[in-house]
């Protein structure tokens, strides 16, 4: 394997006085995996401790296991620095590792994917498989829950209660329906079957997701339905126990009736409330738009909100929330100089209310990120598909990128989390402003910043113990930006302005 590193940033050492100690600042990477010089991606992982992760997906081998897929485990050190890989792989047979867990009741690691044996004749050629590993990402056993009857393929996995693990996909018998059912098998920590559900209808029905939302073990997976909805794919929720029977089940549309509709991802909200992320169908654009959905959890909407950049399609692959209550979601976007695509990162406040967006485009090609994980000091880590500064292909793509997105540090200064707002010392009108946005406080300003949803410096002052200052916003096209403001006593205030044309 070979591993193109184009890690951004530097050590930096920091003194930390607590218990004498010193501590590096963590580093922030963008690293790309040459999977065996086939096109081939990360699909999950989780962090093993000491800032090593173990990351699982595949590649289309095209060497000596040539036109078939092989399962990747690999851990992946403190820098981006490749330690160690485990590959599954064999003649004829294709291996699709799509997700990973560590287990909350015995700390054990289970891997599981779609295991397809170009052997058999169709249907029945591809299954789900189920692993267990070690801490290298070695597997301890590998078990195929075979049907000879259709074909499986598995998209995630949740540990429902101790020796518990449901399986999520879908299958179909490609000799009799061509449309897709889901599929739940629900095995036990050795791989054997406990219970198993097949449920759909006419239509493609597909669920990618879900989390285990109390401690029955029942669970909330999402994804999309042409069989419930109506002339197109409607986001799909579904409600199950804790072996896969279903309970109930509810579609949403975003957009209009006309409208292709999916979801990716659920996570839980700090209210006890829960959000899908996914992507719809802008009937007026053609292109599509990202999604978060905030719902109760008997799958009542309580809001939707929709993520428009000036171009291009974009959806959400990943949806998680932070200590605080804000939502990170990740996903791809054409909204780019060229056009082309590019991983992307939005973090909005409790509300969905935008906090600020990132894309990352390191090959101009086709880059897209599928899942992340949130670091035990804020960062957060993104896998998924990229092209590398040589490749020609897809290669794995992992980033690491601090709380505000910034692969280099303070790529963005203004820190919502660092927010003080104080409204009899402080401030702005008119808000929303076409031309002159005041700014007024009581105590004298030093420093005077506005930044787009980028993080772009798009207005700087230093002022010399200013209490007002009238800020030019005429020459600024109408959306969002974030104003930072810090004071003589060293009080930053940072609040949104929007700007407005008639």
């Amino acid at each position: 394997m070979r591993a193109v590193r184009t890690i951004a940033g530097s050590i930096i050492a920091l003194l930390i006085f607590t218990k004498c100690q010193v501590q590096a600042q963590p580093i922030r990477f963008s690293e790309h995996y040459d999977l065996n010089n086939g096109a081939g991606g990360f699909l999950s992982g989780i962090h093993l401790g000491n800032d090593t992760l173990l990351v699982v997906g595949y590649s289309l081998n095209l060497s000596t296991n040539s036109g078939y897929d092989e399962g990747h485990h690999i851990v992946i050190g403190s820098e981006g620095e490749l330690i160690h890989e485990h590959q599954l792989s064999a003649q004829q047979i294709s291996y699709k590792t799509n997700n990973i867990i560590r287990s909350s009741y015995s700390d054990a690691i289970f891997s599981a994917g779609s295991h397809c044996d170009y052997n058999v004749p169709s249907p029945g050629y591809c299954d789900f498989y189920f692993a267990r590993l070690d801490e290298t990402g070695d597997t301890l056993f590998t078990k195929v829950l075979a049907r000879p009857d259709t074909s499986d393929l598995l998209l995630s996995m949740v540990e429902t209660r101790p020796n518990k693990i449901m399986l999520i996909g879908w299958t179909y018998d490609d000799t009799t329906d061509t449309n897709a059912d889901i599929l739940l098998i629900t095995v036990d920590t050795l791989g054997n079957e406990v219970n198993r559900v097949v449920y759909g209808g006419g239509g493609t029905d597909y669920i990618h997701s879900g989390i285990v939302i109390n401690e029955d073990g029942e669970v909330l997976m999402t994804g999309y339905t042409a069989s419930f909805a109506g002339s197109d794919n409607d986001t799909w929720l579904i409600k199950t126990d804790s072996i896969g029977n279903v309970i109930w089940h509810q579609t949403y549309n975003h957009l209009s009736s006309s409208g292709g509709d999916a979801a990716s991802s659920v996570s839980r909200s700090n209210d006890g409330n829960f959000f899908l992320a996914g992507g719809a169908e802008n009937s007026s654009s053609g292109n599509s738009d990202g999604v978060l959905m905030k719902i109760t959890p008997d799958g009542d909407p309580v809001w939707t909100k929709k993520y428009i950049p000036n171009s291009g399609s974009q959806s959400f692959w990943s949806v998680q929330v932070l200590p605080n209550g804000d939502i990170v979601a990740v996903g791809q976007t054409t909204n780019t100089d060229d056009g082309s695509q590019a991983g992307w990162l939005v973090k909005t406040d409790a509300n969905g209310d935008t906090l600020w967006t990132r894309t990352y485009n390191p090959s101009d090609a086709t880059d897209l990120l599928r899942n992340m994980l949130v670091m035990p000091n804020g960062d957060i880590v993104m896998v998924g598909f990229g092209r590398g500064e040589n490749s020609t292909t897809q290669d794995g793509w992992i980033l690491r990128v601090d709380s505000m997105g910034c692969l280099v540090e303070g790529c963005f200064s203004v820190g919502i989390d660092d927010r003080t707002i104080d409204d009899e010392r402080f401030a702005i009108f008119p808000n929303p402003a076409e031309n002159i946005l005041n700014i007024v406080s009581e105590q004298a300003m030093e420093e005077v910043r506005l930044y787009d949803m980028q993080g772009r410096t798009v207005s700087s002052f230093i002022l010399l113990r200013q209490q007002t200052l009238e800020l030019d916003v005429s020459g600024l096209n109408a959306g969002l930006f974030i104003l930072e403001v810090l004071d003589t006593e060293g009080i930053r205030n940072v609040r949104k302005v929007i700007v407005e044309r008639p």
